[in-house]
């Protein structure tokens, strides 16, 4: 379907989700509740009467699902540490069910145990079907998790890669680009 009209809500109401790079500005609403945080693009589809108790069982799901560590379903997002920030600024992004999933730096600061947590998500999401635009500056996560790699440089394409996707091969298509454009 083309977007003719982009308004955010349209772009979810149609499937298309994005993943912010920083979960602090643009993300999570660090001072409300995690059960909110986690439907806040569902607002609009949940009943006015129903949305306290909704919201919370939409956050218990995820929150089991994805190993969400946190005291409650009414904790603030700020009291979280950077894994679980994360965990919940993506279980947002799913409550929504996109069909198509751009994740900007879903790992930036966060652990190695919570990487690896976000990692099984993202390729569970990726085996049921949701196609992800994964963009990612360190290239052993886009050696593991990539299907086809767009480099980009200097708003150009730098090269693709659809099969040995190695660190290797994409450091010589990023360095490549980025070398070329200034020769």
């Amino acid at each position: 379907a083309e977007l003719k009209k982009r308004s955010p809500r349209i772009c979810i109401d149609l499937g298309l989700v994005y993943l912010p790079e920083d979960r602090q500005q643009h993300g999570l609403f660090l001072e409300a509740p995690l059960s909110w945080n986690v439907s806040s693009y569902l607002v609009h589809r949940l009943p006015f009467f129903l949305r306290p108790g909704a919201e919370r069982k939409v956050f218990d799901g995820f929150r089991a699902s994805m190993g969400i560590k946190c005291t409650g379903a009414d904790q603030e997002a700020r009291g979280l540490s950077g894994g679980n920030q994360q965990k919940v600024l993506l279980a947002k992004c799913l409550s929504a069910r996109p069909k198509v999933l751009i994740l900007d730096e879903p790992t930036r600061g966060v652990d190695v145990a919570a990487r690896n947590d976000l990692y099984d998500v993202i390729r569970r999401l990726a085996a049921d079907g949701v196609a992800i635009i994964l963009i990612s500056s360190d290239f052993d996560e886009i050696e593991q998790l990539a299907d086809q790699v767009e480099i980009m440089a200097f708003g150009q394409s730098g090269g693709k890669l659809t099969d040995q996707i190695s660190v290797d091969a994409i450091a010589r298509l990023a360095f490549g680009a980025s070398e070329g454009r200034h020769a």
